[in-house]
């Protein structure tokens, strides 16, 4: 059905009452039943485009019906007389299909390779790319696997959820095909088949005015989308789902945060891209902390004078009462050691106690507790003069710190900052360095024989075996990079600062 609307068109899938109207209109002189573009999967209805049929559906009476019919082969049609829904189970019913203009999205990048020329297709794609439920595909050389292709290209890394995608069914991968334009479509054969060798490909092996064209899902137990299989034969091209990286490169000075994994290919050598995973952490050091009084960003429950900084003339609360509350905006998420007061100076005047709640978002408080209070969360306040930190039982992390009174003398007022830890202090461990190409996750440890070499103090050096080319990671010296050479004594090498 697919194949029947051309270039730059698609099945419809009516996803609102009013495309709905607007098709059941288009479809009025057309008698019996049309295709609409849905399946059905397991247990839900798809449209073709990868979502789910959920907020707007319009069945006909009794509909759908999955009773008595292979589940696998159900497909979505419609009446086109009452536009009403219904289910027509089969590949081969042969119904009228309704079309619809592709909806404009963001492009891929045009591959570097010309499929006549590289690829030596008998049969050539209308699209240098095929763009398929949010993925970009590219057409591989014979023998090559996708991390080779995405590199080719777009220079670029290959998408493992987007093979995946393409890997999930027989019909995921002919529509892929379909969708670079002028292949995949009449004449075209498909075939499911379980291989260790995974993956979605097209074959194309015309020659000589004898021309075959297949489209072949191999998939295992273990796996069905792969970046590292190669394809068997020079006919055989893989669907390979690529990530355009030019725009994802790490900024100067990039703070690498936990969980963050860093591609890198050097000029000259992008047959495969690697990786370097780091685990970075933050540790505070609060043995010194540091004055903050804004003497803006200060709201207040309510306010008579509102002078609230340490050094000003002070808050003074419109009323009285127990709940009445100032509150300091550090202007982003601080690591906060805890709060210092000042009291007026007047005598048994003021607030006597309080409690600290702290936020990140102004949504969700959070009740600090004193240091050495026990059970207790309420902060003692001297109404004197003199500035007094009363630290928290551990450091938060927070923006919004709020002061809330509990008790006080004759009047509720007071002034009061924020105690910031003095430093933070970064520290990072490797925890993975590997060759995509072997689709290996190497783990600290001892030398292996993928080519992971471990130093001491946490560093490791990735030496791809048979090749010029090895990673480093060195946490110590805060730095990563990669080498390129002859020999083991003669590396060239590039390095950057991680933090």
């Amino acid at each position: 059905a697919s194949s029947q609307c051309g270039y730059n068109r698609q099945v419809a899938m009516p996803k609102s009452k009013t495309e709905m109207t607007k098709l059941k209109t288009a479809m009025a002189d057309v008698p019996g039943l049309v295709w609409l573009g849905a399946r059905y999967l397991k247990d839900h209805w798809e449209w073709l485009d990868g979502s789910k049929i959920c907020s707007y559906t319009f069945w006909d009476s009794g509909q759908p019906d999955l009773s008595k019919k292979d589940t696998t082969t159900l497909f979505l049609c419609a009446n086109t007389k009452s536009g009403r829904w219904r289910v027509c189970p089969g590949y081969d019913k042969s119904l009228p299909v309704m079309c619809e203009n592709t909806p404009a999205s963001m492009p891929c990048p045009v591959g570097a390779l010309d499929y006549t020329k590289d690829l030596n297709l008998t049969k050539t794609p209308a699209e240098g790319f095929s763009q398929f439920r949010g993925h970009c595909y590219y057409l591989s050389k014979g023998h090559e696997d996708c991390h080779q292709t995405c590199a080719q290209q777009i220079n670029g890394v290959c998408d493992i959820v987007g093979q995946e995608e393409v890997a999930r069914d027989l019909d995921n991968c002919k529509l892929a095909v379909q969708s670079f334009s002028e292949i995949g479509g009449a004449g075209t054969t498909s075939q499911a088949v379980s291989s260790s060798h995974t993956g979605c490909s097209y074959l194309d092996s015309g020659s000589k005015g004898v021309k075959s064209y297949q489209v072949l899902l191999e998939t295992s137990a273990e796996s069905s989308g792969s970046c590292g299989a190669a394809s068997g034969s020079l006919q055989q091209h893989m669907v390979c789902a690529c990530s355009d990286t030019s725009d994802l490169s790490f900024p100067d000075h990039y703070l690498f945060m936990e969980g963050d994994t860093a591609h890198i290919s050097g000029d000259g050598y992008t047959q495969w891209p690697f990786f370097i995973e780091l685990n970075a952490a933050y540790t505070e050091d609060c043995s010194v902390s540091v004055r903050s009084n804004p003497t803006s960003s200060r709201t207040y429950s309510s306010s008579s004078q509102a002078s609230s900084q340490l050094g000003g003339s002070g808050w003074t609360a419109a009323s009285n009462a127990m709940g009445e509350w100032m509150q300091i905006d550090l202007g982003k998420e601080q690591a906060v050691k805890g709060v210092i007061t000042q009291g007026s100076g007047k005598t048994s005047i003021g607030v006597t106690s309080f409690t600290v709640v702290y936020s990140s978002d102004q949504r969700t408080w959070t009740t600090a507790s004193p240091h050495g209070g026990g059970s207790s969360k309420v902060f003692p306040m001297d109404t004197s003069s003199a500035e007094i930190e009363e630290e928290f039982d551990s450091p938060i992390s927070a923006r919004y710190i709020r002061f809330l009174v509990q008790t006080w003398q004759k009047t509720v007022s007071m002034k009061a900052g924020v105690a910031i830890c003095g430093s933070r202090k970064k520290s990072a461990s490797l925890l993975a360095a590997a060759a995509e190409r072997d689709e290996a996750v190497d783990r600290p440890g001892d030398d292996d024989e993928h080519g992971l070499r471990h130093d001491a103090g946490g560093g490791a050096r990735y030496e791809a075996p048979g090749t010029s080319l090895k990673i480093k990671a060195d946490p110590s010296k805060k730095t990563m990079g990669w080498c390129t050479g002859g020999d083991s004594t003669s590396w060239s090498c590039s390095e950057i600062s991680i933090w």
